[in-house]
């Protein structure tokens, strides 16, 4: 389990002088041997809020210089006018869900990136999974990826008779 601000990825080859995730990926993929990794996202995450309010004096904090691993969610969900994602059928609600959702995909990209899961994926050794917690609703959704819009499904509760 690799738990970070942000769960962020960062890119393979990225000169951020904490190599902790990609050291982390390689160890599980190819010594542990993984079957499935799972990127969740949730509401209220205190590292989107960062990304959608910097601060004005532009600090170059340690927790800023991580967050700039954020700028590529941050990219991807646009100024919202035309909603890419969709939880369980509506739109994100305010921009940070929008922000919240959009991480979760692009950090998803991000460790398809990165060699040793993009061979283990090749190779059908591994699968990778989107999940977004709404806290105040203690509501679990899962990500469908199609066509370049993703779609975040209710986990509803399995059925006791089975």
């Amino acid at each position: 389990m690799v738990r970070n601000v942000g769960n962020l990825v960062p890119p393979p080859g990225e000169e951020s002088g904490d190599d902790s995730v990609a050291a982390a990926l390689e160890y599980a993929v190819e010594v542990l041997a993984v079957r499935s990794i799972t990127v969740c996202g949730h509401s209220g995450c205190g590292a989107v809020r960062a990304l959608l309010d910097p601060e004005p004096d532009g600090a170059r904090t340690p927790l800023r210089r991580w967050l700039r691993h954020g700028l590529p969610s941050l990219e991807r969900a646009g100024d919202g006018h035309e909603p890419w994602a969709r939880l369980d059928g509506r739109a994100p609600a305010d921009p940070a869900e929008r922000l919240c959702l959009a991480n979760v995909v692009q950090q998803l990209d991000h460790l398809r990136a990165h060699e040793p899961v993009a061979r283990a994926l090749k190779d059908g050794k591994l699968t990778l999974h989107g999940m977004y917690f709404h806290a105040g609703e203690a509501q679990a959704y899962r990500l469908t990826e199609t066509a370049g819009e993703g779609m975040f499904d209710r986990v509803r509760a399995a059925d006791p008779a089975r």
